[in-house]
Order: structure tokens, then C-alpha cells, then sequence
């Protein structure tokens, strides 16, 4: 113990962590916060401090914590100038000072791909965006959120270094899964507010089920991957397997039928391609939950019920027509970033449900018009097409069907958004592009 205490850099680490504390303590006789996120805003400078000491680790805190706070962005701590801030978004711009203070010494560690580049053309079309938005402080926010995510991507790059690191990735964002998912199954058994909130449907520790359903659907492909991948004569795998078992019935008490849907994708495709028998019993268990569920009878009969206003097709056809008219009035750089849902409460009656669009492309040619849209396009086509390269010509068998269910879960992923927010979903979008950043080093 003494002979680590003389590590300079645990010195410096804890000294650093001691005056965290004090100013802390002193902070805390003037600001005005609950306890509960006192501890929570404590925990981030912790992991702050640590990750200019000990990178990897803290940014796999990071990872890990995420999905607990996302409930958080419904609480503001502060304000700075028109921008409120919450723990998620406090979280989301110490990773870019993080990422930034290492690329600056790390930056010939990165890929020049063009995932980056079209990730880094996209956010500008963004910025440009702002010279036409009627409140500049709604894309200023939605442009630290698209940088946390890039943030995230390089850090990856730059500290996921080995096959080892890559595992332990996976493990953490199985892990930052679990207990948001037991959260939910004891919302469910206790029959919690939150869930009267959403109409019985699970929140677990997000601000919304439908973020918490894309969310676990993402984790979800990575458990399978790893229980069908792993040494079946280890008592560890079946934990995934149990895990994957979870993880599909929180998908199935959210009720999200857009995480439904990006399931079916995923199965159909690693079914189609590798797993048959897969196909096959998941088939029989969907014919049978639906079966015994008369909820998830009733949101799915209700999909398709096309003479009734509030089907959630017919609902959505009117909402893209609005956001269309919405969109063709500025078609070339658009209204301005993160401003589609203040466009749509105004042109449509609150009456008339969610002013969300439900539609990541419409919202994103609504807000940065065709420029930005064919942005968005050119990042995701690029990305589906290296993992589908890296899927077919890879020489690891392990890394190469991880490629492979990275791709399926990406095109599930990319189709859903057609008809929901899943760009919003920042916890999603973190872990999987923290997988995907982490392959691009171990690709190559």
C-alpha cells in the first residue's frame, strides 16, 4: 500500500480528489441542490479528475453511468445564459474536454476514416444552421450533444487498443444495462409512479420508455453476441443468456413498438444469414408472447387499425405531412438545428399529440434541410458499409461476427428511424458508438 502511495501520479491524483472534496463542501453552502444529486454531481467530478490519470477506466465510468442519469435531463442544475443544465449534459461536455485534451497529444492514434469525416460534416452543416434558426441556444445544445457523441467515437480509437480492451468494453455496456433493467422489472412489480406516468409503460431510469426500449435493443444484440460467441462450458455465458432473456422482456414492458420492430430486423437478419434455428424458435416465442399478452395484442392490432385517427400509422401520416409543408419552406440549410419540435407544437395543435417528429430524417431536413439530411445518409451508409466489410473479409472469426451483429443492429437501428426519435436517444447513441469507434482500432 505505502510503496503505491509513493506513485507520483497517485499522488497528484489524490491530492487533486481532495480539493474536489473541499471545494465541494465549500460550493455546497451556496447552491441550492438536493442530496441525492449533490452525490450524483460529486460521482461525475470523481471520474472527471480520474480520467487525466487513468483514461480508459474513467471512460468506461462514463459509459457504465450513463444510462442511470438520463433521467436526469428532466432536472436542471443550472442555468448559463438561455442553456440549462443537467447531469446528462454536464456528463456529455466534460467527455469533450476529456477527448479534447487527448487529442491533442494522441491525435496520430486516430483513423482518418470516413465515418469521421462525414460524423465531422454533419455536425458542421449543424453549426451552419445556426445562421438561419429563429433560437440559437436550442442548436448550440444539440450541437454539444452530436460532439459528445463524436467524443466518445475517438476516445474509443484512442484507449481500446487490444482484444482484451475490446471485451472489457463489451462487458461495461452489458453492465450499464443491467441495472436500469432491474430498475424496470421493479417499477413493474411495485407498480411505481413513473410507470402511471407513461401509461404503464417502463421508464426504468430514463426520461422516456421509448429511449429506454432502443437502448436495451442495442445492449441486447451485444449479450446474444456474446453468449452464441462464448465458451459454452463456461458457467459465465449462460449469465448472458440470462441477461439477452431480460433484456427482451424490458423491451417488451415498454411497449415501444419501434424497439419491437428493430428487434425483428435484427433476428431476421442474423437468421437469415447464420443462425436459422434462431429464426425459427424466435418466430414460435413471438407467436407466443403475443399471444398471452393482451397488451401487446392491442398496441400491435392497433398499428394497423387504419380507420382510426389515433392508429399510430394514420397519426403518423398526418404528422409527416405537416413536418413536410414544414420542411419544403426552407428545403436547402432548413429551420435551424434542434428546432422541429418547437416548428410542429406551433403549426399543430397540442391536441394532436407529441410535437416529436418521429422520424430522424424528417427531423433532420426539417432542421438542416437537404444538405443535412444527405449528411446523415452519407454517415450511415458509410458506416453500414465498413461493418459489412469487416464482417465478410476480416480474418478473426470473434471480431468478425461481432462486425456482423454490429451491422444488423445498425440497419435495425437505421430502418426504425424512419418512424421514431432514436438520434435523441443519447445513452444509445454513446455505447454504440463507443463499439463502433473500439472496432475501428481493432479492425486494423
Amino acid at each position: 500500500m505505502l510503496n503505491i502511495l509513493k506513485n507520483n501520479r497517485i499522488q497528484n491524483l489524490l491530492l487533486f480528489l481532495m480539493l474536489a472534496t473541499l471545494f465541494f463542501f465549500i460550493a455546497s453552502f451556496f447552491i441550492e441542490m438536493s442530496i441525492f444529486f449533490g452525490f450524483l454531481l460529486f460521482i461525475l467530478i470523481y471520474i472527471f479528475i480520474i480520467s487525466f490519470y487513468y483514461p480508459f477506466f474513467a471512460i468506461l465510468s462514463f459509459l457504465l453511468i450513463r444510462p442511470l442519469l438520463d433521467f436526469s435531463t428532466d432536472y436542471n442544475l443550472f442555468s448559463f445564459a438561455s442553456l440549462n443544465i443537467n447531469l446528462a449534459s454536464l456528463m456529455g461536455f466534460m467527455v469533450m474536454i476529456v477527448a479534447l485534451w487527448y487529442l491533442i497529444f494522441k491525435h496520430k492514434e486516430l483513423k482518418r476514416s470516413k465515418i469521421l469525416y462525414f460524423w465531422l460534416l454533419f455536425i458542421a452543416v449543424n453549426a451552419l444552421s445556426l445562421l438561419v434558426s429563429f433560437d440559437i441556444s436550442l442548436g448550440i445544445r444539440e450541437i454539444a450533444r452530436l460532439l459528445s457523441i463524436v467524443s466518445i467515437f475517438l476516445l474509443a480509437q484512442i484507449f481500446v487498443k487490444t482484444k482484451k480492451d475490446l471485451t472489457i468494453t463489451l462487458k461495461v455496456v452489458l453492465m450499464s444495462a443491467i441495472l436500469p433493467a432491474l430498475i424496470g422489472v421493479w417499477q413493474y412489480l411495485y407498480k411505481a409512479d413513473i410507470i402511471a406516468g407513461f401509461d404503464g409503460r417502463l421508464a426504468a431510469t430514463f426520461a422516456h420508455p421509448n429511449m429506454l426500449a432502443f437502448f436495451i435493443f442495442f445492449v441486447f444484440s451485444i449479450s446474444l453476441f456474446v453468449f452464441l460467441y462464448g465458451k459454452k462450458d463456461n458457467v459465465l455465458s449462460y449469465f448472458y443468456l440470462l441477461a439477452s432473456a431480460l433484456f427482451i422482456m424490458i423491451i417488451i414492458l415498454t411497449y415501444t413498438r419501434g424497439s419491437w420492430l428493430a428487434l425483428l430486423i435484427f433476428i431476421f437478419i442474423i437468421g437469415v444469414v447464420k443462425f436459422r434455428k434462431l429464426l425459427l424458435v424466435s418466430i414460435l416465442l413471438f407467436l407466443l408472447v403475443y399471444s398471452l399478452v393482451p397488451t401487446l395484442q392491442h398496441r400491435v392490432n392497433n398499428t394497423f387499425n387504419f380507420q382510426n385517427y389515433d392508429s399510430s400509422i394514420v397519426w403518423r401520416y398526418n404528422l409527416y405531412k405537416d413536418s413536410w409543408d414544414i420542411a419544403k419552406e426552407k428545403p436547402i440549410l432548413g429551420h435551424g438545428s434542434d428546432t422541429s419540435s418547437t416548428l410542429i407544437e406551433y403549426n399543430r395543435s397540442y391536441r394532436l399529440g407529441s410535437p416529436e417528429p418521429h422520424n430522424d430524417y424528417m427531423k433532420t431536413f426539417m432542421e438542416t434541410g437537404i444538405i443535412g439530411l444527405i449528411s446523415l445518409l452519407l454517415l450511415i451508409f458509410s458506416t453500414a458499409r465498413y461493418l459489412y466489410n469487416k464482417s465478410k473479409f476480416n480474418s478473426f472469426r470473434k471480431i468478425k461476427a461481432l462486425n456482423f451483429f454490429l451491422l444488423a443492429s445498425f440497419i435495425a437501428i437505421s430502418l426504425v428511424s424512419f418512424g421514431d426519435n432514436v438520434f435523441n436517444d443519447t445513452a444509445l447513441q454513446w455505447s454504440m458508438w463507443f463499439v463502433i469507434g473500439s472496432m475501428l482500432r481493432i479492425n486494423d
